[in-house]
């Protein structure tokens, strides 16, 4: 019981060390958008905290606590694809970072991008994300 309990701690304190590592050396995290036409769009930002971070195939996405409204259209999820593999790693560490210690994520995207449907992104409730930023 005793060794359990000090393999949890270890693990805790780990995470929180590199927690504030990444939020430290990552400042903001802006990836260019793939497509000529998403440049176009309206890029704005949702501060997110994260629900869920979900990894398939295709996309690595996060589900937000509340959603970002755009007239009648509510987006909670925000993904990346994995077809970009070091990106979709460097979302993913950021994301989990921010979910193991509660920081808000600023969340980067174009409201008109329904691009992300390529890989999995629904273009009700979902978009692709263009950056992500902890404070």
């Amino acid at each position: 019981m005793f060794k359990k309990i000090l393999n949890n701690t270890i693990l805790v304190l780990t995470l929180l060390l590199i927690a504030a590592a990444v939020i430290v050396l990552a400042g903001r995290l802006t990836l260019p958008a793939a497509h000529a036409q998403v440049s176009a769009q309206a890029q704005v930002t949702k501060a997110c905290t994260i629900w869920e971070i979900a990894i398939f195939p295709n996309r690595v996405h996060v589900l937000c606590t509340t959603p970002y409204i755009d007239g009648a259209e509510s987006i909670s999820y925000f993904a990346y694809p994995t077809s970009d593999s070091a990106g979709a790693s460097r979302y993913l560490s950021l994301f989990e970072t921010a979910k193991a210690t509660g920081v808000t994520v600023t969340i980067y995207f174009n409201t008109g991008d329904h691009t992300g449907t390529t890989f999995g992104c629904q273009a009700a409730d979902c978009r692709k994300i263009t950056g992500a930023q902890l404070p």
